[in-house]
Formats: C-alpha cells, structure tokens, sequence
C-alpha cells in the first residue's frame, strides 16, 4: 500500500517473504505503519475492541526508543515532550488466519478502526536525508556484532534501558523488534535453510 505521511499505512495480506519491508515478518499478523509529527500538537490514537484478538500498537521514537506495546482498547496521547522527539512511528501488528477470508475481512475492519486525532499533523520537513551508502555499511558492521549476540534481549528499550551499541546493534539486526517484555528473538537458524529444502507443514513448538 502506499505510504502517506501522518496517517497509517495498512498491510492488507499475509506478509510477502520475497519483498520484506523489516526483518523477519511474521505470516500470520497484517501490520500497520506510521509516522507523525509530534511539533505541531500532540497526537492522539484511539485502538478498537479486538475481542481477545492479539492486537498491539508499538511506539518508536526518532531515536529509535522502543516502547511496549499497547493492547487495549482506548485512547492513547503522544507528546514531544515525552516521547523526546519530533517525529515518532508506529508498528501495529495484528493476528490473522491468511487462508480464512472472513477472518481476514474482520482484521481489515479492525485497522480501518484505527483513529488518528491531530489539530496539526505538521510534515515531514525535519527528517534527514541520510548518507544511504554509509549508512549500509554501518549496519553492515552492527549485524556482524548484533548475530553474535544470544537473544534479543538488550536490543530494544526506551532511553537508558540499554546501551547505545545494543540500540544500534537492534535497529541493523532486527528494526521493529519489541522489547523483551512483548516477545524476544533468538538468532538461531534452522538447519538446511538454503531455499531449497522442503519443511514439513507441522512443526513441533516446545
């Protein structure tokens, strides 16, 4: 879906392997993105009943402070003052069957009951145009130290909950990764995953 500045973006069908927007999507959540300006006015965002269904709403800042995910229903206030940044994102990520087509239409109307309020939605003028070339072999370098690393679990905070080489080493590993509290991501990898081989459909979950 195309991206439009101050509102989200709503992913609309199961998560395409072939061209992933962050790593490691998951094939059973629709997500949603956005991004405001928080200079202008505060932000408010009101989250729909999902009746029982997994459905959380994670704030990140310019800074990439990573908060905990919130899942209830109600109206959420986000201000500059707090969040310490002008601009701030959202990764909405919510739980779906990909094959039941009722249950996808149910997921649809859930995001379209994402209500965004904003007196001014500002623009995005203050983003930098980074140096993207640089930029990659940055990460290249903290994806090297981040997959030494036994868990995610110092990867994403807010603030002073981790170090400034963790927080980095979590935006070029995992970006959009939770914080440990909402779920936690070992680097493992299975064995034979080479595109080729042919997983058996049951996997056993210990």
């Amino acid at each position: 879906a195309p991206f439009t500045f101050g509102q989200f973006t709503h992913g609309r069908k199961a998560y395409d392997v072939h061209h992933q927007v962050t790593l490691s999507g998951n094939r059973d959540t629709f997500y949603s993105f956005g991004v405001f300006d928080l200079s202008k006015s505060d932000l408010t965002i009101v989250l729909p009943d999902s009746k029982g269904r997994y459905f959380t709403l994670m704030p990140i800042s310019q800074n990439h402070d990573v908060y905990l995910g919130l899942n209830a229903p109600g109206t959420y206030t986000f201000k500059q003052s707090e969040i310490g940044t002008r601009y701030i994102i959202f990764v909405v990520r919510i739980l779906v069957d990909p094959n039941d087509p009722k249950d996808v239409e149910a997921v649809h109307k859930l995001q379209d009951g994402i209500k965004v309020i904003q007196a001014d939605k500002g623009d995005a003028s203050g983003l930098q145009d980074w140096d993207e070339k640089s930029m990659l072999e940055m990460r290249k370098a903290y994806n090297i130290l981040g997959s030494a690393a036994s868990s995610s679990a110092n990867f994403f905070g807010v603030k002073c909950q981790n170090s400034y080489l963790d927080k980095a080493m979590g935006v070029a590993v995992g970006w959009g990764g939770m914080q440990e509290k909402d779920a936690l991501y070992l680097p493992e990898q299975v064995a034979k995953n080479d595109g080729k081989w042919k997983f058996p459909k049951a996997v056993e979950v210990k």
